[in-house]
């Protein structure tokens, strides 16, 4: 793969305050002990413009930004930017999938979006860049850059999340051998990249299985054939996650891909410390102030939480503000 070769970013969005989306919703929701439809899952906090201005300031070399979402679009969106491609669901997914209100489905379908380059990196909405960033961060030629740490994983009986990393490391566990993995690649996975976190590492190693691994919400870089590759082997789970409208406890996500070309070697070792996953609340909204104005992380990922409407407005209008202080001017993205 030549190192000059074009890359896209993907994000996903939905608009949960669309009535006619909401409706539709409805229609399918499902049974809540076993599945998420929480509405946090689908909340709009009015950021996703500074998320543009974040992209234009700091990694001016994408190639295109994929705008990936049901249909939907924000009024204040230039779609005749050259830089950017609206893709709705249906472009890209078999119809049986369709309607979905789950990621799950959306991300493990991305390498089928029509013209998105061989090399892309995966964004949430929640996830803003704070510091200008190289190609080379994300990608070490043909290799995406990636955290190989081995984490223990805890299962919490009334969260999806916990249950779904729990199934892609089964399912790596079904497919691979730990210590074969490890010594066929011992120095990626024993990088002094990772810092403290190699301890984890070092801990788990009497341990005949994988006990989890380090997943950071976080942009995920990846080769379409890690995806091509990851659909050969676990394509029966991909496609019955596919199948499901909301987030199931049966579920896998897109680190079961990750999981897998770990395993595989085909990733270049990076620092563990670029970023900072915080859940947005009363308690740490000014760390989060501080983190963004100061730019002392690469790149931070605001969680939702659980609030009554009042305290979700006023953490809102703060978090509006906070971005447009540091990035108040209108991106190509915009009209």
């Amino acid at each position: 793969m030549n190192k000059a070769e074009k890359i896209d970013f993907v994000i996903l969005w939905v608009d949960g305050n669309d009535e006619s989306w909401q409706k539709e919703k409805s229609k399918y929701e499902a049974d809540k002990n076993n599945t998420d439809s929480s509405n946090t899952r689908y909340r709009e906090w009015g950021l996703l413009k500074y998320w543009f201005r974040s992209v234009e300031k700091n990694a001016p070399w994408v190639n295109r930004v994929y705008f990936v979402t049901n249909g939907q679009k924000p009024d204040w969106l230039n779609i005749d930017c050259e830089k950017l491609v609206h893709v709705k669901h249906e472009d890209f997914m078999p119809q049986r999938y369709l309607p979905t209100f789950n990621a799950n489905p959306i991300e493990l379908n991305l390498h089928r979006i029509k013209g998105l380059s061989n090399r892309f990196i995966f964004f949430n909405d929640d996830m803003f860049i704070l510091k200008r960033l190289k190609p080379s961060f994300f990608f070490n030629g043909a290799l995406p850059r990636d955290e190989a740490v081995i984490n223990p994983m805890i299962v919490m009986e009334n969260s999806v999340s916990t249950h779904m990393l729990v199934n892609d490391i089964e399912y790596i566990n079904n497919a691979y051998k730990k210590n074969d993995v490890i010594k066929n690649n011992f120095s990626k996975w024993f990088s002094l990249r990772y810092g403290s976190k190699l301890a984890r590492t070092i801990a788990m190693m009497p341990f005949k299985k994988f006990a989890g691994l380090y997943f950071d919400h976080m942009p995920a870089s990846f080769i379409k054939n890690d995806y091509i590759e990851a659909w050969k082997t676990y394509g029966d789970v991909f496609e019955s996650t596919s199948m499901n409208k909301f987030r199931s406890k049966n579920d896998v996500n897109h680190w079961l891909i990750k999981a897998n070309r770990m395993c595989k070697g085909k990733f270049f070792p990076r620092s563990t410390e670029f970023g900072k996953n915080i859940v947005i609340s009363d308690d740490t909204i000014n760390e989060i102030d501080k983190i963004i104005a100061k730019k002392s992380k690469k790149i931070i990922c605001l969680n939702d939480g659980e609030y009554d409407d009042k305290t979700f407005d006023r953490l809102k209008r703060r978090l509006v503000k906070t971005f447009d202080d540091m990035y108040p001017d209108k991106s190509m993205y915009e009209k």
